[in-house]
């Protein structure tokens, strides 16, 4: 499976769902249970997360919507970045496969290592992140991130990915990047995202030969914050 750069970010699962169904009032909440699980993950409430997810299994269950099933394991599998567990991701084929969701199955043998010949099958922002593992080339990626319309939980991720990739050979660039990222988790009080940030910018201020010491300090009281939930 694809470690940490795992894409880390990797991404950037997205609160959108893959199978198009009618507005209806159930299709709604459970569209909105996929986006709140998200938010109280990267707040560090992990017990609401975990209820809010099984919900919107649930939910998607009774719709007979098995592809926003599998992109909901997607999401997990994402969000948890370098904690990513192999059983979600195999959840996520599995439903996939069930349902013959061509665009969850991409995503799912993207995400589990498989070698990407056409980029062009994936959608963004994984097509551009597999376009970046292949050249190392991130302006297209960093473009998506900045967009207007990108949601900010995939923006911080995008951020983050890249941040985390270059730490060692371009790390003020990576501080930079992670900066940004952090702006918008303190924004929205994403206390795990900011731990995340923190941890990419102590890396590269040792990189940078700078005092971390201040970096290190608030790390400590974020993480502090997380031990709580």
């Amino acid at each position: 499976m694809r470690k940490l750069i795992l894409i880390t970010a990797l991404l950037i699962a997205a609160a959108a769902c893959g199978q198009k169904q009618k507005s209806s009032s159930e299709y709604i909440y459970a569209a909105s249970l996929h986006k709140n699980y998200s938010s109280y993950y990267y707040k560090g409430q992990r017990k609401m997360a975990e209820i809010t997810f099984y919900k919107a299994v649930d939910a998607f269950q009774r719709m007979d919507s098995v592809c926003n099933i599998s992109r909901l394991y997607i999401t997990r599998y994402v969000l948890a970045e370098q904690d990513a567990a192999g059983e979600d991701l195999a959840k996520a084929a599995a439903y996939a496969e069930t349902g013959g969701c061509g665009g969850e199955k991409a995503l799912t043998g993207f995400l589990t290592g498989d070698n990407v010949t056409d980029s062009d099958s994936l959608e963004e922002p994984f097509s551009l992140i597999a376009e970046f593992e292949q050249t190392g080339k991130y302006s297209d990626v960093l473009s998506y991130a900045e967009n207007k319309s990108t949601l900010s939980d995939s923006a911080v991720r995008l951020y983050r990915l890249v941040a985390a990739k270059i730490t060692e050979t371009e790390p003020e660039k990576a501080y930079e990047l992670a900066e940004k990222a952090r702006i918008i988790d303190s924004t929205y009080g994403w206390t795990l995202g900011l731990s995340r940030d923190l941890d990419i910018m102590i890396k590269a201020y040792g990189k940078l030969g700078r005092d971390a010491s201040a970096l290190i300090e608030r790390k400590r009281l974020i993480d502090a914050k997380l031990t709580n939930n």
